[in-house]
């Protein structure tokens, strides 16, 4: 699964948007859990949108917090 959170890490530091935020995925059994701090909720809504359709059978658990 450690190949999955890889994934969607990198997906996350790929997005120009939420580069400077240095987020964070990490898994734990079959859940994919992104965590980091942005500055708006359009912004952890894009994050999640990135990481929903990568780990096929997997849950993605967003707590991204808004700061």
């Amino acid at each position: 699964m450690d190949d999955a959170a890889e994934r969607v890490e990198d997906a996350l530091e790929n997005a120009q948007t939420l580069k400077p935020f240095h987020l964070d995925a990490d898994d734990e059994g079959n859940e994919i859990i992104s965590e980091g701090t942005v500055k708006d909720a359009s912004e952890k809504a894009l994050a999640e949108d990135i990481a929903k359709p990568l780990p096929p059978g997997c849950t993605i658990i967003n707590r991204i917090t808004i700061k």
